[in-house]
Protein backbone atom coordinates (compact mmCIF):
# COMPACT_ATOMS: atom_id res chain seq x y z
CA UNK A 1 0.00 0.00 0.00
CA UNK A 2 2.91 1.95 0.80
CA UNK A 3 4.46 0.88 -2.38
CA UNK A 4 1.42 2.74 -4.19
CA UNK A 5 1.24 5.93 -2.58
CA UNK A 6 4.92 6.59 -3.41
CA UNK A 7 4.17 5.56 -6.79
CA UNK A 8 1.58 8.29 -7.28
CA UNK A 9 3.48 10.51 -5.23
CA UNK A 10 6.67 10.12 -7.66
CA UNK A 11 4.28 10.54 -10.58
CA UNK A 12 2.64 13.91 -9.41
CA UNK A 13 6.12 15.28 -8.82
CA UNK A 14 7.56 14.11 -11.89
CA UNK A 15 4.46 15.68 -14.21
CA UNK A 16 5.11 18.69 -11.50
CA UNK A 17 8.73 18.83 -13.04
CA UNK A 18 7.63 18.12 -16.57
CA UNK A 19 5.22 21.36 -16.74
CA UNK A 20 7.80 23.75 -14.72
CA UNK A 21 10.47 22.67 -17.59
CA UNK A 22 8.27 23.30 -20.27
CA UNK A 23 6.61 26.65 -19.33
CA UNK A 24 9.73 28.30 -17.38
CA UNK A 25 11.58 28.46 -20.37
CA UNK A 26 8.43 30.42 -22.41
CA UNK A 27 8.22 32.98 -19.41
CA UNK A 28 12.24 33.26 -19.33
CA UNK A 29 11.99 34.04 -23.45
CA UNK A 30 8.93 35.72 -23.80
CA UNK A 31 9.52 38.90 -26.59
CA UNK A 32 8.39 41.99 -24.84
CA UNK A 33 5.81 43.98 -26.03
CA UNK A 34 6.27 45.57 -29.29
CA UNK A 35 6.98 49.27 -29.03
CA UNK A 36 5.00 52.29 -30.97
CA UNK A 37 7.50 54.61 -32.24
CA UNK A 38 5.77 58.19 -33.10
CA UNK A 39 7.15 60.21 -36.00
CA UNK A 40 7.46 63.47 -35.59
CA UNK A 41 5.74 65.65 -38.29
CA UNK A 42 8.09 67.91 -39.74
CA UNK A 43 7.64 71.66 -39.39
CA UNK A 44 6.48 73.38 -42.85
CA UNK A 45 9.30 76.03 -43.64
CA UNK A 46 8.12 79.38 -43.89
CA UNK A 47 10.12 81.99 -46.26
CA UNK A 48 10.03 85.82 -45.19
CA UNK A 49 9.22 87.92 -48.55
CA UNK A 50 12.20 90.73 -48.17
CA UNK A 51 10.77 93.94 -48.29
CA UNK A 52 10.81 95.60 -51.35
CA UNK A 53 10.67 99.51 -52.18
CA UNK A 54 7.43 99.32 -53.53
CA UNK A 55 6.48 97.80 -50.15
CA UNK A 56 7.63 100.13 -48.11
CA UNK A 57 6.47 103.39 -46.42
CA UNK A 58 6.33 106.31 -48.74
CA UNK A 59 9.47 108.21 -47.43
CA UNK A 60 9.05 111.95 -46.51
CA UNK A 61 10.36 114.29 -44.03
CA UNK A 62 9.68 114.55 -40.20
CA UNK A 63 11.88 117.45 -38.80
CA UNK A 64 14.68 119.50 -40.62
CA UNK A 65 17.03 122.01 -38.79
CA UNK A 66 17.47 125.10 -39.35
CA UNK A 67 13.65 125.39 -39.54
CA UNK A 68 11.73 125.78 -42.95
CA UNK A 69 11.79 129.14 -43.08
CA UNK A 70 14.46 130.31 -40.41
CA UNK A 71 16.47 133.75 -40.45
CA UNK A 72 19.70 134.20 -38.93
CA UNK A 73 21.06 131.14 -39.36
CA UNK A 74 24.97 130.77 -38.58
CA UNK A 75 26.96 130.31 -41.44
CA UNK A 76 28.98 127.01 -40.03
CA UNK A 77 25.05 125.45 -39.86
CA UNK A 78 24.68 121.66 -40.83
CA UNK A 79 21.25 120.90 -42.22
CA UNK A 80 19.63 117.95 -40.08
CA UNK A 81 16.96 116.15 -42.03
CA UNK A 82 15.07 113.32 -39.93
CA UNK A 83 12.70 111.19 -42.05
CA UNK A 84 9.66 108.88 -40.99
CA UNK A 85 12.22 105.62 -41.55
CA UNK A 86 15.35 104.39 -41.95
CA UNK A 87 15.78 104.36 -45.31
CA UNK A 88 18.61 103.80 -48.37
CA UNK A 89 21.09 106.40 -50.43
CA UNK A 90 19.18 105.48 -53.51
CA UNK A 91 15.62 106.15 -52.17
CA UNK A 92 16.10 110.34 -52.41
CA UNK A 93 18.35 113.19 -54.01
CA UNK A 94 19.43 116.17 -52.43
CA UNK A 95 20.02 119.38 -54.39
CA UNK A 96 20.66 122.69 -52.87
CA UNK A 97 21.74 126.20 -54.06
CA UNK A 98 25.18 125.65 -51.23
CA UNK A 99 28.45 122.78 -51.93
CA UNK A 100 28.02 120.34 -49.21
CA UNK A 101 28.75 116.47 -48.37
CA UNK A 102 26.01 114.08 -47.44
CA UNK A 103 25.67 111.21 -45.04
CA UNK A 104 23.38 109.13 -43.24
CA UNK A 105 22.93 107.86 -40.04
CA UNK A 106 19.73 105.90 -38.82
CA UNK A 107 16.71 107.60 -40.50
CA UNK A 108 18.77 111.22 -40.30
CA UNK A 109 20.88 112.99 -43.13
CA UNK A 110 23.12 115.29 -42.39
CA UNK A 111 24.45 117.89 -44.81
CA UNK A 112 27.26 119.84 -44.02
CA UNK A 113 28.06 122.80 -46.46
CA UNK A 114 31.57 121.98 -48.16
CA UNK A 115 32.23 126.12 -47.39
CA UNK A 116 31.16 128.50 -45.21
CA UNK A 117 27.72 129.67 -45.88
CA UNK A 118 27.39 133.79 -46.72
CA UNK A 119 25.96 135.89 -44.68
CA UNK A 120 22.71 137.73 -45.84
CA UNK A 121 21.89 135.10 -48.20
CA UNK A 122 18.74 132.83 -48.58
CA UNK A 123 19.72 128.81 -49.29
CA UNK A 124 17.11 126.48 -50.94
CA UNK A 125 17.41 122.83 -50.84
CA UNK A 126 15.46 119.91 -52.43
CA UNK A 127 14.83 116.50 -51.71
CA UNK A 128 13.37 114.37 -54.65
CA UNK A 129 12.32 110.91 -54.21
CA UNK A 130 12.75 107.79 -56.48
CA UNK A 131 9.30 106.41 -55.53
CA UNK A 132 6.59 107.47 -57.87
CA UNK A 133 4.20 107.36 -53.92
CA UNK A 134 6.36 110.59 -52.46
CA UNK A 135 5.86 113.81 -53.57
CA UNK A 136 9.60 116.35 -53.39
CA UNK A 137 9.72 118.76 -50.97
CA UNK A 138 11.53 121.81 -50.31
CA UNK A 139 13.32 124.09 -47.68
CA UNK A 140 14.87 127.09 -47.18
CA UNK A 141 16.23 129.32 -44.42
CA UNK A 142 18.25 132.45 -44.48
CA UNK A 143 21.62 133.62 -42.92
CA UNK A 144 22.64 136.28 -40.56
CA UNK A 145 21.49 139.67 -41.86
CA UNK A 146 18.98 141.84 -42.59
CA UNK A 147 17.81 141.40 -46.08
CA UNK A 148 18.41 138.19 -47.44
CA UNK A 149 19.20 137.49 -51.42
CA UNK A 150 19.56 134.05 -53.21
CA UNK A 151 22.84 133.12 -54.34
CA UNK A 152 23.76 132.90 -57.57
CA UNK A 153 23.97 129.30 -58.24
CA UNK A 154 22.40 125.91 -57.67
CA UNK A 155 24.82 122.94 -56.31
CA UNK A 156 23.60 119.82 -57.60
CA UNK A 157 23.99 116.18 -55.98
CA UNK A 158 27.48 115.06 -57.17
CA UNK A 159 28.82 118.19 -58.99
CA UNK A 160 30.48 120.85 -57.64
CA UNK A 161 28.88 123.74 -59.67
CA UNK A 162 25.47 123.19 -61.47
CA UNK A 163 23.18 126.12 -62.71
CA UNK A 164 19.67 126.54 -61.68
CA UNK A 165 19.09 125.14 -65.80
CA UNK A 166 20.57 121.74 -64.91
CA UNK A 167 17.85 121.30 -62.62
CA UNK A 168 14.92 119.17 -63.70
CA UNK A 169 11.22 119.67 -63.34
CA UNK A 170 11.81 122.82 -61.38
CA UNK A 171 11.15 125.79 -64.19
CA UNK A 172 10.36 128.58 -61.91
CA UNK A 173 13.97 127.91 -60.20
CA UNK A 174 15.32 128.10 -63.56
CA UNK A 175 13.54 131.61 -64.49
CA UNK A 176 14.88 133.26 -61.34
CA UNK A 177 18.13 132.31 -62.41
CA UNK A 178 17.46 134.45 -65.34
CA UNK A 179 15.25 137.73 -63.99
CA UNK A 180 15.32 140.31 -63.17
CA UNK A 181 15.58 141.12 -67.15
CA UNK A 182 13.79 143.68 -69.23
CA UNK A 183 12.61 143.52 -72.92
CA UNK A 184 11.42 146.38 -75.06
CA UNK A 185 8.04 146.41 -73.95
CA UNK A 186 7.71 143.78 -70.90
CA UNK A 187 10.28 143.67 -68.05
CA UNK A 188 10.33 140.61 -65.06
CA UNK A 189 11.60 140.75 -61.60
CA UNK A 190 10.65 137.42 -58.92
CA UNK A 191 9.92 136.46 -55.15
CA UNK A 192 9.27 133.51 -53.42
CA UNK A 193 6.24 132.35 -51.58
CA UNK A 194 5.43 129.59 -49.28
CA UNK A 195 1.69 129.99 -49.92
CA UNK A 196 -0.02 127.81 -51.14
CA UNK A 197 3.60 125.74 -51.49
CA UNK A 198 6.91 126.71 -51.79
CA UNK A 199 8.01 128.58 -54.88
CA UNK A 200 9.09 131.32 -57.28
CA UNK A 201 6.21 133.79 -58.47
CA UNK A 202 7.02 136.33 -61.24
CA UNK A 203 6.04 139.84 -61.95
CA UNK A 204 5.73 140.47 -65.34
CA UNK A 205 5.03 144.51 -66.16
CA UNK A 206 3.86 145.14 -69.35
CA UNK A 207 4.46 148.84 -71.40
CA UNK A 208 4.24 150.33 -74.48
CA UNK A 209 0.58 150.96 -75.76
CA UNK A 210 0.08 147.34 -77.30
CA UNK A 211 -0.43 144.99 -73.80
CA UNK A 212 -1.29 141.52 -75.92
CA UNK A 213 2.18 142.18 -77.90
CA UNK A 214 4.10 142.68 -75.29
CA UNK A 215 2.80 139.80 -73.27
CA UNK A 216 3.53 138.00 -76.62
CA UNK A 217 6.87 139.03 -76.56
CA UNK A 218 7.37 138.26 -73.02
CA UNK A 219 6.53 134.62 -74.35
CA UNK A 220 8.57 134.37 -76.68
CA UNK A 221 11.17 135.21 -74.45
CA UNK A 222 10.87 132.27 -72.52
CA UNK A 223 10.60 130.01 -75.12
CA UNK A 224 14.18 131.05 -76.30
CA UNK A 225 15.22 129.90 -72.49
CA UNK A 226 14.47 126.86 -73.54
CA UNK A 227 11.15 126.47 -71.82
CA UNK A 228 8.00 124.40 -73.07
CA UNK A 229 4.64 125.55 -73.45
CA UNK A 230 3.83 122.61 -70.44
CA UNK A 231 6.31 124.61 -68.32
CA UNK A 232 4.92 128.47 -69.03
CA UNK A 233 1.42 126.95 -67.54
CA UNK A 234 3.21 125.81 -64.63
CA UNK A 235 4.68 128.99 -63.78
CA UNK A 236 3.23 131.57 -61.33
CA UNK A 237 3.17 134.52 -63.35
CA UNK A 238 1.74 137.88 -62.49
CA UNK A 239 0.92 140.52 -64.91
CA UNK A 240 0.50 144.25 -64.21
Amino acid sequence: MKKTILLICGLIFAVLIVTLIAVLPRTIHKSPGTEQTTTPTPIPSVTLAQPTLASRQSLYIVTAFPLDGQKNVPTNQNIVITFNRIFSANEFSFSSSFQSTTSISGNTLIVKPTNPLKENTTYIYYVNYTSPDSVGETRSFSTIGPNPKLPDEFQGQGNAQTTYSSIYGTPDLFLSNHTPYKGKDFSVTYDFTTTPNEHFYFTVTLSGSNHDQAKQDFLNWLTSLGFSDAQIQSLDIRYQ
